[in-house]
């Protein structure tokens, strides 16, 4: 096995970890918990792509799930939270189990539990799902502004800021956003301070990578589109670091 797929593997414990532990005490309201659990979801989906075969579609799959059920419950687009946050709390404890006491990732067989339980859960997410908002009207571009890769230079200047209205029950989403983004600026401020000391270090920023994300998603979830926006550019900036 290549030293690659061996990280690859060692990290996609790690998540499994990560998730098992944010879904252990969380409820449908816990909207910084949920966003977490999105935020790993993708990052099980990145990983995944270093596998091959059934295990890889398995891991694929299982993320696609954990992020729809998350941002179903974010949106309260599920009609029935309650159980949705279960089965996937559920799907979250039988991939830890497997994974917990193996050295490398088992066979695909070993998940065919937890194959039964999120492809049922994903099958009943689908008949709750509301009618699908028609989409806004899209401006005629040329192909090359189409397929044109989002950076920071090339995008600049698009983005327009726009009045943000709320309801009483989104009021209180954000309220709970502010919170939680707090605490995270508490750790980025925390984090800077220490790569002060060593620049040069890869995983002090990609320690900082972790909050960044996560109040982008956040913000994305709530049509922050201002910080969104300013914590994108804020993440090409340490990425930019890192090379």
């Amino acid at each position: 096995m290549s030293d690659k797929l061996v990280e690859a593997h060692n990290d996609i414990k790690k998540t499994i970890e990560e998730l098992s532990a944010l879904s252990e005490q969380i409820d449908t309201t816990d909207l910084g918990e949920l966003a977490k659990i999105h935020e790993s979801a993708g990052h099980l989906s990145e990983l995944s792509g270093h596998l091959a075969g059934d295990v890889s579609k398995i891991f694929g799959d299982f993320a696609a799930f954990a992020s729809s059920s998350a941002e179903s419950l974010i949106l309260e687009e599920c009609s029935e939270p309650e159980k949705t946050l279960e089965q996937l709390c559920e799907v979250i404890c039988k991939f830890s189990d497997i994974l917990a006491p193996a050295e490398i990732l088992p066979e695909a067989e070993a998940f065919s539990e937890c194959i039964s339980l999120f492809a049922e859960g994903g099958a009943k997410d689908k008949t709750n799902q509301p009618e699908p908002k028609p989409e806004p009207e899209q401006k005629n571009e040329s192909p090359e502004e189409e397929s044109a890769p989002n950076t920071s230079e090339e995008t600049k200047g698009q983005y327009e800021p726009k009045p943000l209205v709320l309801s009483e029950q989104e009021f209180e989403y954000v309220q709970s956003f502010l919170t939680e983004s707090q605490e995270h600026i508490e750790a980025i401020e925390a984090g800077l301070l220490d790569m002060e000391k060593d620049a040069d270090d890869l995983e002090k920023i990609n320690e900082l990578f972790r909050p960044f994300h996560t109040i982008k998603g956040m913000s994305g979830f709530l049509n922050l589109l201002d910080v969104q926006a300013l914590t994108h550019e804020l993440e090409t900036l340490l990425d930019l670091g890192r090379k």
